[in-house]
């Protein structure tokens, strides 16, 4: 019964003007797919909060110190010192944990929140692409919305059943 189901979530069974429709749009997912991963590798790693004096980093080990200021030097900042949203995380993320200036943070913090939100490697049209098709797809193969389909294989398998897991 899985083989059936998964056939049938590819389109199987499907009338010919909905399968061609289906074969668009999943082509379609898989490129604004690999452009959304693209543009959010290469935003974070183009954003950097550039710190001017060595007494706002307070709290960072000497060796964080040391990485944030040839960050800055790579980037033009020589004498200064840069925190980036580098691909793992982890040292912007420890940076939050660590530096002792609440207006430091909060600066990292915003500049996290705010990624790809807005020139060159903003990413929320394709979002909003990514959204629609996913719903027309969802569509096309009888669910009433993603959330549906997407949980169909998943242990739960009904979008009604992990509402009523979320909400008990």
């Amino acid at each position: 019964e899985k083989y059936y189901e998964g056939f049938q979530r590819e389109g199987v069974g499907l009338p010919d003007a909905e399968k061609a429709r289906l074969t668009e749009i999943n082509a379609q997912l898989a490129a604004l797919r690999e452009d959304f991963k693209t543009l959010l590798t290469e935003g974070r790693n183009a954003q950097a909060l550039v710190i001017d004096f060595e007494e706002d980093l307070a709290g960072l080990s000497k060796e964080a110190m040391g990485k944030a200021a040839e960050e800055a030097k790579k980037r033009g900042h020589e004498g200064k010192y840069a925190i980036t949203l580098d691909s793992s995380g982890r040292r912007w993320q420890n940076a939050l944990c660590t530096l002792e200036k609440r207006t430091i943070r909060e600066q990292l913090m915003k500049l996290s929140a705010s990624r790809n939100t807005d020139g060159e490697f903003d990413t929320r049209l394709i979002i909003t692409k990514l959204a629609k098709l996913r719903a027309e797809k969802a569509a096309v193969l009888g669910h009433p919305h993603y959330a549906s389909f997407n949980l169909q294989e998943m242990a739960i398998e009904t979008y009604e059943a992990a509402d009523k897991f979320l909400n008990e």
